[in-house]
Formats: structure tokens, C-alpha cells, sequence
């Protein structure tokens, strides 16, 4: 039950990772990870309650309410034109959908920000299964301007090969799958360029 009150009340609410230049050193954007601020004081990260609210459906209100929060933080720096900010949060599986699309619609309206500058993040195991209907909701989500990244790639089942078949703008690459990649002769090293090429600067390496 903690989890419900954790909901309803202010006890969600969103961390900022800063995202950097590689190229410059500068803070270019931030991602939000979901934190649960407990009324001891004690903060708590997602492998512990974001399971849990995945199995009692309540993963849907804990996206959207991380995301409102952050959007509303971030709200003056992504309409700032004069800098280069942009901003980032996870969706689950259970949660994107066309109705999760309309919201981020509606959001993006009513903070009158630039939609470019949101990017939805996605796991890779969002990637397999329902293909064509995933697809299909991508080409939706970009048709508003935001941004798609795929998260810990090379954790799962995915190829490169078959990421490629979907409308996506950053690769996110999992540490262990950038050190086989670069220990194994044989590991598709073409496949991997060619994926950095289309995404540009969107290809990149994970450390967390």
C-alpha cells in the first residue's frame, strides 16, 4: 500500500542526471530518474518500487506524474532558445501507448515548450514483440517532434539489424555491450557505424 500513498502524494518526484558534451564539457540537457522520497527522509530508486508498480498497474500514473514534475522543472530552460537543453525520461512498456501520446501532446501544449527537446526513453525489450504495432506508434511520437532513444542496448535480444527497422534517434549502448563489441574480431562493427551514422550524435555509450 506504501506505494499508492507514495502516488497521491508528493513522494514521486524526478532526479536529474545532467547529460554532457563530449565535444564541449557542457551541460547540454538532463535525464529524470524516477526517485521515491520516503516521509523518513530516505531515498528510493526505481529496482525497488517501479516492479511493483508495473504489477499493480499503477505504472502508468507513476510515468506520467515523474514527467509532469520534470517538464515542470525544466520548463524554462527547454523554452530557452539561447541554450542547447534538452530533456529525457523513461517509459515502460506498459505504459506507451497512443493514449500515452496524447498526453505527452497535451503536456508539451501546455508548458508551450519545443517538442524536439523531449526524448522518451524506451528498453530495448520494449523492441520485441508486437513489432509493427510499435512501429506504427513510434512514426506517431515523432510526427509531434519528439525524440525516441532505446535504453541499455545490448542487454536483451535485439540486433542491431532489427533496431534498424524502427524510427528511433538515440542508441543508448549498454557498458558490457561496447567492451565485446571491441574485445570480439568478429562482432559487427559495420552495423555499428552505420547505426552511430544515422542516429549522429545520438549513438552513445551507457556507463550507467
Amino acid at each position: 500500500m506504501r506505494h499508492y500513498r507514495a502516488l497521491e502524494s508528493d513522494q514521486l518526484v524526478p532526479a536529474f542526471q545532467p547529460i554532457v558534451s563530449l565535444r564541449t564539457g557542457q551541460i547540454v540537457g538532463a535525464e529524470a530518474l524516477a526517485r521515491w522520497r520516503a516521509p523518513t527522509g530516505e531515498i528510493r530508486v526505481p529496482v525497488e518500487f517501479i516492479p511493483l508498480a508495473e504489477e499493480t498497474g499503477q505504472i502508468r500514473q507513476l510515468d506520467r506524474q515523474i514527467a509532469d514534475r520534470a517538464v515542470a522543472r525544466c520548463a524554462d530552460l527547454l523554452r530557452d532558445r539561447s541554450k542547447k537543453f534538452h530533456l529525457a525520461f523513461n517509459v515502460s512498456a506498459k505504459t506507451f501507448d497512443a493514449q500515452y501520446i496524447n498526453y505527452l501532446a497535451r503536456l508539451i501544449e501546455y508548458y508551450a515548450i519545443p517538442a524536439e527537446r523531449l526524448t522518451i526513453e524506451l528498453t530495448e525489450s520494449v523492441m520485441v514483440g508486437e513489432s509493427t504495432r510499435l512501429k506504427q506508434l513510434l512514426i506517431e511520437l515523432r510526427s509531434h517532434g519528439v525524440k525516441v532513444a532505446i535504453d541499455d542496448f545490448g542487454t536483451g535480444y535485439s540486433s542491431l539489424s532489427f533496431l534498424k527497422r524502427f524510427p528511433i534517434d538515440c542508441l543508448k549502448v549498454e557498458q558490457s555491450f561496447v567492451r565485446d563489441v571491441v574485445d570480439d574480431e568478429d562482432a559487427d562493427g559495420g552495423s555499428v557505424e552505420a547505426l552511430e551514422g544515422r542516429c549522429g550524435a545520438g549513438a552513445v555509450h551507457d556507463n550507467q
